[in-house]
């Protein structure tokens, strides 16, 4: 995960076991925004961890996202 540093100010980020979030502010206007990468399991085995983790993260944010991800196999 990347961004232009001339056009967002990167305010924090949170490294998790199957998501990584990336907290951004736009500089033109203050716009704020998370950008968050899933790498979700392809196995059932890692389905409830992986639900929970995203539970938690879109629980604790309610502004706006930008959602990417992969599947890991």
């Amino acid at each position: 995960m990347g961004c232009n540093h001339d056009s967002l100010v990167v305010e924090n980020w949170v490294i998790k076991k199957l998501s990584n979030r990336c907290y951004v502010t736009r500089r033109q206007d203050n716009f704020k925004c998370r950008i968050t990468t899933i790498y979700g399991p392809t196995y059932d085995v890692k389905k409830d961890e992986f639900l929970l983790e995203l539970h938690e993260s879109f629980s604790s944010w309610d502004g706006p996202c930008i959602i990417g991800g992969t599947l890991t196999w």
